[in-house]
């Protein structure tokens, strides 16, 4: 399964939707499929678009305390290992 959502915490909260669901008597296998199809629901939280010039922008903007900013910060460094698919960042790597 691959996570569509960038940020370590996004990890530890698949982690416990996971738990809550095979409590919930769901599979494994079903639970991995709903988690790899899941998508941001929050507007302005690591908001991922590429432009056709082939630009990366994210757009953290919900975030406004200090540890969601050491978050966002965080994942920004760890860029290419968060999206394998993504291009490397321009200042954060």
């Amino acid at each position: 399964m691959s996570l569509q959502l960038v940020g370590a915490p996004q990890v530890s909260n698949s982690l416990a939707a996971a738990a809550v669901a095979r409590e919930a008597g769901l599979s494994v296998a079903d639970i991995a499929d709903l988690l790899s199809a899941a998508t941001p629901q929050s507007r302005w939280c690591m908001e991922v678009t590429t432009r056709t010039d082939g630009v990366t922008i994210v757009n953290d903007a919900y975030n406004a305390n200090p540890d969601s900013m050491r978050s966002s910060l965080e994942a920004l460094a760890s860029w290419p290992e968060a999206m394998p698919s993504a291009p490397s960042p321009s200042w954060a790597g």
